[in-house]
């Protein structure tokens, strides 16, 4: 009995601790006309990952995002957002994704982009 407890105990942290955000993220560089370096970062969260809350009949669900661009422990440049649903959704289960891009001026070098995302709900 004990053993069936711990067992049903355990599989429900665990189920719980397997929540992710599903996202796709890609990136693309630029240089002006007069020679500014921009990157744009795209990003979809895919809806059936994202928890939704209803007030009434409307649904809503936000997704707090931080980019950070670094070169060695150095923060170049950051951005840090509230990502929301549209408004208005009556009806989740046709698959509703979050979708942004974001375009930042950075000048010329070599970076690594750390990008951070939470469920807000």
């Amino acid at each position: 009995m004990k053993k069936s407890i711990f067992i049903g105990i355990f599989s429900l942290f665990f189920s719980f601790s397997l929540h992710a955000l599903d996202a796709h993220i890609s990136y693309a560089t630029f240089k002006s006309i007069n020679h500014s370096n921009f990157i744009e970062v795209y990003l979809q969260v895919k809806g059936n990952s994202i928890t939704f809350e209803q007030v009434d009949e409307i649904y809503t669900a936000e997704v707090a995002v931080q980019l950070l661009f670094m070169q060695g422990d150095k923060i170049v440049d950051f951005d840090k957002y509230i990502l929301k649903s549209p408004e208005g959704l009556t009806d989740i289960r046709a698959g509703v994704s979050l979708i942004d891009m974001k375009r930042l001026a950075i000048p010329e070098g070599e970076y690594d982009l750390e990008i951070t995302l939470k469920d807000l709900y």
